[in-house]
């Protein structure tokens, strides 16, 4: 199949590492992947190299972005509308030279350039919602089959959208055994953590993410604040992997007095953190699937997370993972209190966490699944 994905940018995130997986193992069954899209190669000139060296085709369109709203000189909504008009021109001639057998739309936005497309060619659209913060928009099109990528997800595109049941497909996120799930030996996990500067003994908490108001980071550090008045003998440490809102962050750490168990590292390859670490939180109030929740279980970390979207169909809460009631910091506290405390515990779960990931997660699975897909909306057209 020649296959089209519609994205509005490629950015340092898991939207981008779903593409990218699923690109990858698309290419490698030898079907042929494009990728129309925006990006900045300044912020993401290696995620750029990674795509082309898997030989997935990129073509830039200049979609309108998260820069364009501090465009100076020139009215936002004129910029705005600018960018569209050439991505729909751009897009629109470029489907015509690659003439794929299928799109699919990984940003919703960007779907009414397909859609057009679509009403002359009678090429079927996918369309997969990455997230349950959904609202009608007015350049929404319809698609023939929809991927929802949590079990949440579904139901808000069924109620949002109007899909019927038999038009909406759950598809979970999966991610790559052979980089994932690599055993760690406790010689390999302290040489890690020495060559970070970290402590050797301390139980080390993860964050992977942006640094924004809806990842949660200021519950998480509260629940960092109560646990550190509770602990009398053992030490932890709370690794910050992500980029943003410094400012913001630097004044919670302050508030929340941690800043003697909080260690700030830029964004960057989180698979060494996965591998020296014992816990890994996710706190957001809102989520999609929480693709990081399941490369840390393939890794063999503990996972805690908040109940948005994605958490029950990853997490049997006290089986394979803890689920916490979003926004509460104290609950947040006391399973990462009995988690520290708790050694026996914590290898139970993680292992456990780990034949979820192997079972229900993984690239293979996903790709299948999105092929199955693929047939459904081909046959229907």
């Amino acid at each position: 199949m020649k296959i089209v994905f519609f994205a509005r940018e490629i950015r340092r995130a898991g939207t981008t590492t779903h593409m990218f997986t699923l690109a990858k193992y698309l290419v490698k069954n030898g079907h042929k992947v494009t990728i129309f899209s925006y990006w900045d190669d300044n912020k993401v000139g290696d995620f750029i190299k990674k795509f082309r060296e898997e030989n997935i085709v990129l073509r830039y369109i200049p979609f309108p972005n998260d820069d364009d709203l501090e465009s100076k000189g020139i009215p936002v909504k004129l910029v705005l509308l600018i960018k569209l008009l050439l991505s729909f021109i751009i897009g629109f001639f470029l489907l015509f030279k690659e003439k794929p057998d299928i799109i699919h739309v990984h940003f919703p936005v960007t779907s009414f350039i397909a859609n057009v497309y679509r009403k002359i060619k009678g090429t079927p659209i996918v369309i997969t919602h990455h997230t349950g913060n959904m609202r009608p928009m007015f350049l929404y099109a319809k698609a023939d089959e929809v991927i929802a990528v949590s079990s949440e997800v579904a139901e808000t595109a069924k109620k949002v959208f109007t899909y019927p049941a038999t038009k909406v497909n759950i598809v979970f996120n999966g991610i790559e055994e052979d980089i994932f799930n690599v055993y760690t030996s406790e010689c390999e996990k302290q040489a890690l953590r020495t060559e970070q500067g970290l402590p050797k003994d301390d139980v080390i908490l993860l964050y992977v993410g942006s640094i924004e108001y809806k990842k949660g980071l200021d519950i998480l550090l509260k629940a960092c604040s109560i646990v550190k008045e509770k602990l009398e003998n053992k030490k932890f440490k709370t690794i910050i992997l992500g980029s943003g809102d410094d400012e913001w962050f630097n004044e919670l750490v302050v508030e929340n007095k941690v800043e003697d168990i909080i260690i700030r590292r830029p964004f960057q390859n989180p698979i060494p953190y996965y591998r020296l670490s014992d816990i890994m939180v996710l706190p957001s109030r809102v989520e999609g699937f929480g693709l990081v929740c399941v490369e840390a279980m393939m890794s063999g970390l503990v996972t805690v997370r908040s109940n948005v979207e994605g958490a029950a169909d990853q997490i049997q809460n006290g089986v394979d993972g803890f689920i916490f009631n979003n926004e509460n910091a104290e609950e947040l506290a006391d399973i990462i209190l009995n988690l520290i405390e708790d050694d026996l515990l914590r290898s139970k779960i993680a292992k456990c966490g780990q034949e979820k990931a192997l079972k229900k997660f993984t690239a293979k699975k996903m790709f299948e699944d999105t092929v199955r897909v693929y047939e459904k909306a081909i046959k229907k057209c």
